[in-house]
């Protein structure tokens, strides 16, 4: 194999370099399309696909870190930082189900998905890999997001304007300056947040001229986390600006550089729903409005 003829205990390569080899060249070569040659069990761990992919395994790293021929499989699986087959192979398969889970919701594969979720329960001699997969696998088979290719078109513009600080002394000091000229009367400043407790996720924003905040409460961490909350609060706040017609310049502070990136470039990405949502609200706002985000 390639490892032995690059890297020894004594001359070659330096281990995280043969490391490195490992991963990009050897495994994508052993597993590639597991999706279709793997099907996942308690069985399946030893069969002969998994014996011949932890032969292959071991050999790269008894070269790669020079133990000896006598050392068990797991001792330098653990030493490399290197699952074992069934574990590489297992999460190569359900990597797949979960892309094609997430593709377009006009996408065709849904219609095979859709038909493995009636099927995976019923008595099959030989099921499909697709019906496998939900079968040993059952939240697998419940419907998840649908990530569009992109939501806005190459040539669209973001209506708000970004600002994000290098640092947060930097936030810090460009939030006081902006409070140190203030104007109720012609600017609205709107705060977000998004967090987590209690395995709730919620977003709240609050608008300093009224002193009035709104709580909304988005899901359970299992299905949202505190990025999609802070997300849902910009979206928020973009409605109560929408809906209002007091100033026409708004500055809305948040703490999350990811949701403001992400609402500035969006992108083939988890949450795209609601940063399409707040993108939708910003484009309904009249040319005369601004949104300013920092």
């Amino acid at each position: 194999m390639a490892p032995a003829r690059i890297a020894k205990t004594n001359w070659g390569s330096p281990f995280k370099y043969a490391k490195q080899f490992f991963n990009a060249v050897i495994a994508p070569r052993t597993d590639y399309a597991t999706c279709i040659w793997y099907q996942p069990s308690n069985k399946a761990r030893y069969s002969a696909q998994i014996r011949t992919h932890t032969t292959i395994q071991r050999i790269a790293m008894k070269s790669i870190s020079g133990c000896f021929r006598t050392t068990s499989t797991a001792a330098p699986e653990n030493e490399m930082g290197l699952p074992p087959a069934w574990i590489c192979l297992r999460s190569k398969v359900l990597q797949a189900i979960t892309h094609m889970q997430t593709l377009s919701e006009k996408h065709s594969v849904h219609k095979w998905l859709q038909k493995a979720r009636i099927t995976r329960s019923s008595s099959i001699p030989h099921c499909s890999n697709r019906e496998n997969i939900m079968q040993q696998f059952p939240y697998t088979a419940s419907k998840t997001e649908f990530i569009e290719p992109s939501i806005r078109p190459l040539w669209w513009l973001p209506k708000a304007q970004i600002t994000v600080a290098e640092t947060k002394d930097d936030a810090k000091a460009m939030h006081d300056k902006i409070l140190q000229n203030i104007c109720l009367g012609t600017t609205r400043y709107i705060y977000t947040d998004g967090s987590g407790i209690q395995g709730k996720i919620g977003a709240a924003t609050f608008e300093l001229a009224t002193n009035t905040a709104t709580q909304q409460h988005v899901g359970g961490e299992n299905h949202f986390n505190v990025f999609a909350a802070e997300v849902s609060a910009l979206a928020t706040a973009a409605e109560v600006i929408l809906y209002s017609n007091r100033p026409k310049r708004n500055i809305i502070f948040m703490d999350s550089q990811a949701a403001a990136k992400a609402v500035d470039n969006p992108w083939r990405q988890s949450g795209q729903s609601i940063i399409k949502q707040f993108l939708d609200t910003a484009d309904k706002l009249k040319s005369s409005h601004s949104i300013q985000i920092m």
